[in-house]
């Protein structure tokens, strides 16, 4: 997919806006203590996850996610975000690199898990209920990730 001379120039744009919002904020919080700090730092999230249309002609506003170009995405996102340690955050549904820019500032990098893992079944389990609920018993698929790229997998992937 080529990116037109129009839309490199509106990414020019947006990127320069940011900076300067940005460029602003730090030049408050330097001039001025009557402005609090926040209590945890700040966090710049940035959802790299590519979408492109499901293709259903009774749905077409519907979007699933490109999967190869959100892999393209945040393997360039991470890139961009220069040297310095990085920790890749993993739950069920997410995949976050982070980078601790400044003791304060925290830079994320975040996509699903679905987009750069395959989600991949290994049995089922039967989850009995406390005896104190009257819910039932009930059975839950197990499941594994694997990921196909280095840059994607667990610590625990990474030394199998």
């Amino acid at each position: 997919m080529t990116t037109s001379a129009a839309e490199k120039a509106r990414e020019q744009q947006r990127r320069e806006h940011l900076v300067e919002g940005l460029r602003e904020l730090a030049n408050l919080y330097e001039r001025s203590t009557l402005l609090p700090l926040p209590k945890l730092g700040v966090t710049v999230a940035l959802n790299v996850t590519v979408k492109k249309p499901a293709g259903t002609p009774d749905e077409p506003w519907r979007e699933v996610e490109d999967e190869e170009a959100t892999k393209r995405a945040v393997k360039r996102a991470i890139r961009g975000m220069g040297r310095g340690r990085k920790e890749k955050v993993y739950s069920d549904y997410s995949f976050v690199v982070n980078r601790q820019v400044s003791p304060m500032v925290l830079l994320q990098v975040q996509t699903t898990r679905e987009a750069v893992c395959r989600k991949v079944p290994t049995g089922r389990t039967i989850v009995h209920p406390a005896q104190t609920y009257s819910t039932p018993e009930r059975v839950e698929e197990e499941y594994k990730w694997e990921c196909d790229d280095p840059v994607f997998s667990a610590p625990e992937e990474e030394a199998a």
